[in-house]
Order: C-alpha cells, then structure tokens, then sequence
C-alpha cells in the first residue's frame, strides 16, 4: 500500500476526530442531562466511525486549502499535503538557522558542517525531500501500533488468566432462579455466571463467548442489582463496543486525545448502563443501587482500559459523578436529543469531505512522492532497448554527441558550433575509465560530455541559453503536470537513447522532486534517478515547459 494513502488517512481522521472529542467535552459537562447518555454514547461511536473508516468524498471549495508547492496531488489530498508542506518549511527554517548562527559567530562553513545540529537539520532536510522521513514515520507508526496491540493482548491475558483463577463455581438454587427470572423479564439470553473470589465487582468479561464474574460476597440483593448492570452492558453490546475502542486506541495510539476519548466514553457507557437499570425505580431502588455501587469501589477499580471486560465499579470522581447521575434524575428532552444526533451526523459526513474533485485523476504508480522507492518497470513501456556501438577516436565521439545534443530529446541548435575532444585515461567523476571529452561552443555557452569508448555518455552537461528558440506552446500550471506516465516513458527512452543498454542494467528509477530554476519562459523541471547497480546513480532533469526535453543527464549529484 502507499504511504500516501496512509498518511492521508491518519492526518484526516486525526484533525477531524480531534475536534469532535474536544467539542464532545462540554456537551458531556453541560449537556448530559438534557440530551441523556445514549445520545452520548451515540456521538462517540460517530467519533470512532470517523476514527477508523477510510472512507473520503469530494469537497468542492476545499481546493483553496490546496498548497500550490504540494506536488502528487492525485495521491496527496489538500490536508495531507498542507501538513507535509508546512513541515518542510519549518525543517528548513530551522536549517538555515543553524547555518545563519554559525555564520554570525564567525564559524567556517567546514566548522559549520560538522556541528551536530547542522547535520541533524540537513538530514531531515534531505530526508523529507527524498521522502526517506515519510518511510522513517511509517515505519515508528507501525511499530507504535504492533506495540499498542501487544500490550492489550497481554493485559488482557493476565486479566483472563487472573480472573479464571478466581473464579469457584457457577451460582445455583435461589440465584440461579433469581437471574433467569431476570433474563425472562429483560428479554434476554441467559450468559454463564460464576462466582469469584477475590473480585471487587461483578464484570462481564469476553466478547465471543461473554460470561459473568460474580464477587463470591455479594448478598443476594446485590447480586441482582451487579447481574441487571452487567445484562444491560451485554444487552447494549458493550463488549464489541469496548473492542471497537481499543481498535481506535490501536490506529491511533499516537494520539492523546484518542486515549482520553477512550476513559471518557467507558465511563459514558457505565452511566447510560445505570440509566438503564435505575429506568422506573423509585428513590429508595435507586438509593440502594448506588449504594452497591459505592461498595464495590470502597475494594478496588474497576478492569482497565486494555481489558476487554466492564466493570461495575468505578474509582473517585468518576463513581461521584455516576451516583450523583442516578440520585438526581434529570429529564431528557427528546427534541433536543434528535437535533443533536441529526447534526452531529451531518458533521460526520461533512468530516469525510476531505477530496479535491479538481485534483488529477492518479496516474499508474511509477514512482512514489513519499516512499522513492517504487520501481518502474521499463519494459511496459516498450521502450526498445539500444543498439550497442564503439567509438574508436575523437571524431567518433563529437560526431556521438553531435547526434544526442541534435535529437529529438535535447533538441539543440548546435550547428553552428564549434566542436573539440580529447582522450581522457580517468572518468571526470573520479571513476577509472577511459572515453572522450568533449566540449561544444556555441551561443556563448559551453556544453560538455563525456563518452565511454563503448558508446555511452555517462556525462552530458546542456545548460540552455537565454536566447534559446522555445516552442510556443501553452504553460502547465504549477504541480499539475499532467501525463506522468508519459513523461517517465519520455525520460526512460531518453536514458535508453544516451545510454545504450541502461534499461537493462538499471535497478530502479526514481522521482526526486519538481522544481522551478526561473528563466524567461517560466523552465519547470522534473528530476529523476536512475539506479543500475555498479555504478554512480544517473541523474536526468526532465523539462516540461513548454515542451517536453531533457535539461540535463548526469552521473552523480547533478
């Protein structure tokens, strides 16, 4: 999968989420009697839904969110590549910040080079245009959530395996009449129920199989009111909803507020549990029931987060709040409920709406803007591989470079230039092998390459002039370059057509980044890499404005 659609996913779901929990914390404070504890509890399951559905619709003003410096945006959506941009601004600040305060303490810029920040900062700045830092990220990500899960597996584990061990006999005789009687009058299925000891509260526990543990203690009055709670958890189907949490907790575990959202909604539920039981009591039920409630937490908490269970007791403010809750009533004013489970939903739906419909249709997947690591393969292109040649002495080399510099991919005026070559025993990038340099004057300008005795050019330098007669053709507007199949094929051919046999040699070929050198008909560059094992990495820059030819097409960093 790509790390595009990931991030894409994570940063939406994040920002959106985010800001539902933290409106959700005054309606829970000020709200909740009004709109009652269902309600509630139905604005966290919208939350989680938009937690962990990937799901995404088209947004038609939110192009104006659209960075104009966020290239791929058929893959990168306009939050997504908000974020991205941003954090590469502010890593490039802070580079240049370390190396304006070196210079304005009167460092060299070799001093400068070898201090740790600076290294740090040109790191992450390299890191994050080659899209390393994305893989980097990706890879804390997962290892964040195999951590997250791994360790609810275990609690969860010993909780079980504690909670087996506890765990004497199934109740019989008059508390087994008691609760089927119970299960008759709510209408539901009888579950397992054993006695425990120790145990501070009855709690149903599992999700596949749910069962209830019961504290061995409890007189037969509580006993009613701890199985009424734990039936009316199984009958709301709080375990799946507890699982549903902990997937949540799982993708998101980097986020705090995905946590907190966690303990508020199991406490959320509890209460809309007690709502349910203490529905129709009279004050004196009522008083009785938070009376078990207060007991059980007098011994110990309730399950913890990572465990799969609910627990009847509750800690501090928490069991105040819950006892306060039960003990005070409220009315519940359905209204007001209706309209706010109705426009909470039309929120969740406009939290989806997170697609630019003007972004371009993705184009098959030869590179990736933030893995770089997406091999393209050559031969779908069906790009002829190139016919091997020799060059036997200079004039064979000028009249090589004569054709490259005059083909259809460079497309140079050098006719009228003058042409020199030389015997060269080293390679100018220092790699030992003998060819031809050779250098063409013309339009003032210098251009140079450097050919193998094999017929190859591993160097080509075409820096054009400003006098250059550009093709009169409309400009592609900025990060929307249409065709990126057809301009990867395009600079594979012209690899192939430089570099006789390179298709078949190379190991990959890589986008690095667009980029905008300025000159009078508004140049815009694509870079790419190529990697063919052995060698230096080839490096070509690919012009599409006006038209598609190639810069330049060097070894090493170009």
């Amino acid at each position: 999968m790509r790390t595009a659609v990931i991030y894409n996913f994570l940063l939406e779901s994040t920002i959106m989420a985010s800001l539902a929990i933290v409106l959700l914390i005054p309606v829970r404070k000020f709200l909740r009697g009004k709109l009652g504890n269902r309600t509630i509890c139905f604005a966290w399951l919208l939350v989680a839904i938009r937690l962990l559905c990937p799901l995404t619709l088209p947004n038609p003003v939110i192009h104006q969110i659209q960075t104009p410096y966020n290239y791929d945006q058929a893959h990168i959506r306009p939050i997504a590549g908000q974020v991205r941009v941003r954090l590469g601004d502010a890593i490039d600040r802070w580079h240049w910040n370390v190396l304006r305060s070196g210079c304005s303490s009167g460092k060299e810029y070799s001093e400068i080079c070898v201090d740790p920040a600076y290294q740090l900062t040109d790191g992450l700045s390299y890191a994050m245009n080659n899209g390393r830092l994305a893989h980097w990220g990706m890879y804390v990500y997962a290892a964040g959530a195999v951590g997250t899960l791994a360790w609810f597996a275990l609690s969860n584990a010993r909780f079980r395996r504690r909670l087996r061990k506890s765990r004497i006999e199934p109740i019989s005789g008059e508390m087994l009449e008691m609760y089927q009687a119970l299960c008759g009058e709510m209408k539901a299925k009888p579950l397992p129920v054993y006695l425990a000891d120790p145990l501070p509260g009855a709690c149903l526990a599992g999700v596949i199989r749910p069962w209830i543990a019961l504290p061995v203690t409890a007189s037969p009055e509580q006993a009613e009111q701890m199985l009424r709670h734990e039936m009316w958890h199984y009958k709301a189907r709080d375990p799946w909803w507890t699982a549903l949490q902990l997937l949540c907790c799982v993708v998101h575990w980097f986020n705090p507020l995905v946590w907190l959202g966690a303990h508020w909604s199991r406490m959320d539920r509890e209460m809309k549990c007690d709502e349910n039981v203490t529905r129709g009591m009279d004050d004196a039920g009522k008083r009785a029931y938070a009376a078990v409630l207060v007991r059980s937490a007098a011994r110990r908490a309730q399950p913890g987060l990572p465990v799969l269970a609910t627990g009847m007791s509750m800690p501090g403010k928490k069991l105040k709040a819950r006892v306060s809750a039960i003990l005070s009533g409220g009315k519940r004013l359905l209204a007001l409920s209706i309209a706010f489970a109705v426009t909470a939903s039309l929120l969740l739906v406009c939290a989806f709406a997170t697609t630019d419909p003007e972004a371009p249709e993705p184009e098959p997947a030869f590179y990736d803007y933030y893995a770089n690591a997406v091999r393209l393969d050559a031969a779908k292109y069906g790009v002829p591989a190139g016919t091997k040649m020799t060059v036997a002495d200079a004039d064979a080399a000028i009249e090589r470079v004569k054709a490259v510099f005059k083909s259809d991919y460079m497309r140079m005026d050098v006719s009228e230039g003058k042409w020199t070559a030389q015997m060269l025993e080293t390679y100018p990038m220092d790699v030992l092998e003998e060819g031809y340099g050779v250098t063409c004057v013309a339009h003032g300008t210098d251009y140079i390459a450097y050919v193998r005795q094999n017929g190859v050019l591993s160097y080509v330098d075409a820096q054009f002039p400003d006098d250059w007669d550009w093709a009169d053709e409309d400009r592609l507007p900025m990060s929307r370059v249409p065709d990126f199949d057809r301009l990867a094929a395009f600079a594979l051919e012209a690899a192939e057509y430089i570099v006789p046999g390179i298709q078949e040699r190379m190991e990959g070929m890589y986008f690095l980044w667009e980029e905008h050198p300025g000159g009078p008909d508004d140049v815009r560059l694509l870079r790419f890499v190529f990697r063919v094992p052995g060698e230096i990495d080839w490096e070509m820059a690919l012009e599409y404005t006006p038209e598609i030819r190639v810069w330049s097409f060097v070894q090493g960093n170009g």
